[in-house]
C-alpha cells in the first residue's frame, strides 16, 4: 500500500500507469513534469534508471537519492555522441553518488575499488554485492534449477539482512547479480 513509480529505459510506470519513453533519462522539462506529478499525488517512492548522459547533461539536477546503484562499467558508451573518453564516462556515472545517501556497488566490477572510493569520499554509506569475492551481500552454491516451470537459478544469499536460499526464474549470471542488487537495495 505504498505509492511507487518506476522510470527507466523500457517504459515508465507513473502511479500504476504505463507510459512509453524514448530515453533512459527523460529530458529535463519532461522529467520535472513527472516529478511534479509524483509530488502532487503523494507518491512515496520512485525507482529510476539514470543514464550517464542524463547525469552529464544535468537532466536530474536537484534530485537527491536515498540510494544509487552501480552495476558495471564497459566501453559501450564511448563515442562522439556519448562520452569521448573512458574517464569522462566514469566521472559522469560517479555524479550520482554526489547526491545519494547510500551506494550499492557490484564488488566484482573491474572498477569496484575506484567506485567505492568515490562513493565514500562523496559521503555515501557503501554496500557491496557480488559472487566472486568478499561482499556485504553475496551468493554462493549457485546452480541451475527449475523455478515455477522455467529454467532459472538457485543460490544461497549471505548478508547482514538475509541469509537463505533464493530462486530466480531466469538463467544467467547477470540475473543473479540483479537479484543480489535488489536484496541489497531493499
Amino acid at each position: 500500500n505504498v505509492k511507487s513509480s518506476l522510470l527507466g529505459t523500457v517504459c515508465n510506470y507513473v502511479n500504476g500507469e504505463r507510459r512509453a519513453t524514448t530515453n533512459t533519462t527523460l529530458p529535463m522539462p519532461q522529467f520535472y513534469d513527472i516529478v511534479k506529478e509524483l509530488s502532487d499525488s503523494n507518491t512515496e517512492n520512485c525507482v529510476m534508471e539514470v543514464s550517464s548522459h542524463g547525469l552529464k547533461q544535468n537532466r536530474v539536477f536537484g534530485v537527491r537519492y536515498k540510494g544509487a546503484c552501480f552495476t558495471k562499467f564497459f566501453r559501450d558508451h564511448i563515442g562522439p555522441k556519448d562520452h569521448p573518453t573512458m574517464e569522462d564516462y566514469f566521472m559522469s556515472k560517479m555524479k550520482i553518488f554526489d547526491v545519494s545517501e547510500y551506494a550499492v556497488i557490484n564488488a566484482d566490477c573491474a572498477n569496484a575499488d575506484n567506485v567505492i572510493e568515490y562513493a565514500r569520499n562523496a559521503g555515501c554509506k557503501v554496500i557491496t554485492y557480488g559472487i566472486k569475492g568478499t561482499a556485504d551481500c553475496s551468493a554462493t552454491s549457485i546452480e541451475r534449477a527449475m523455478v515455477n516451470g522455467s529454467h532459472g537459478s538457485r543460490f544461497t544469499v549471505s548478508s547482514p539482512w538475509y541469509n537463505g536460499d533464493v530462486e530466480v526464474g531466469m538463467l544467467g549470471e547477470f540475473n543473479i547479480y540483479n537479484a543480489l542488487l535488489a536484496i541489497a537495495v531493499a
